[in-house]
């Protein structure tokens, strides 16, 4: 690994058939009780917690900390009280007026060359600090080291959307891979999964993985992979 990037997890809750929203994206959460303190508890040894804005405009469950009990959790792990929150906009065009920017500790936003200056400004009006990298697309090597290198970010937990970890895994910059799988059949070719975008190109150049652990929930299986190297 990498000691100028930091460790990067993701965490995602999918249906027995591998896929984690409609294609509407309407249905954004649909783990037990179980899996959002799974969550939570995942939250609270992070520093940082990463999404796409098209995650953060649909769902602000993302920016919730879970109350009391995880930031004690979080003093214990000896984090901040709250873990920074990292929003991914390649344009920029995440809406100022989301909840997102109510309260502390302000964002942190990652764009490309393309995001407009009008649209940077919108942003760093209402708190946002910009960490902008890469041409037509963000450079995420480069975001990650100045994450680590300027801000402190140690350790990141990535929640989605499918687009999102997909540019993370194909850049070869996750090491740890922790997956609800929910007793519920979705169907649908179009419905979203845990990693859409461009995808390998052929079968040999996947990703692969060791599961580290297995855990069963009731009707819930929790699983850990890390990087196979």
């Amino acid at each position: 690994m990498n000691k100028d990037l930091p460790l990067v997890a993701i965490n995602m809750a999918m249906t027995a058939d591998g896929k984690t929203a409609s294609p509407e994206r309407k249905l954004t959460t649909f783990g037990s009780e179980v899996d959002t303190d799974h969550l939570f508890k995942l939250r609270s040894q992070f520093d940082g917690v990463m999404c796409g804005a098209r995650t953060i405009d649909l769902n602000d469950f993302t920016l919730e900390t879970g109350g009391p009990r995880f930031e004690s959790m979080r003093r214990r792990n000896k984090l901040q009280p709250h873990h920074q929150r990292i929003v991914v906009s390649g344009s920029a065009s995440l809406s100022p007026e989301s909840s997102l920017f109510e309260s502390s500790p302000a964002p942190i936003i990652l764009c490309s060359a393309r995001a407009s200056k009008k649209n940077i400004q919108r942003l760093q009006s209402k708190g946002a600090t910009i960490v902008q990298t890469g041409d037509k697309s963000i450079d995420f090597t480069s975001a990650l080291i100045t994450l680590r290198k300027k801000h402190r970010i140690r350790t990141l937990l990535v929640e989605g959307g499918g687009t999102l970890n997909d540019a993370l895994i194909r850049a070869d910059l996750v090491e740890r891979l922790h997956l609800t799988i929910c007793p519920l059949i979705m169907t649908g070719q179009d419905s979203c999964t845990i990693a859409d975008g461009l995808g390998f190109p052929t079968l040999a150049d996947a990703s692969i993985w060791r599961l580290e652990s297995k855990r069963l929930v009731k009707n819930e299986i929790f699983l850990t992979y890390a990087r196979a190297r």
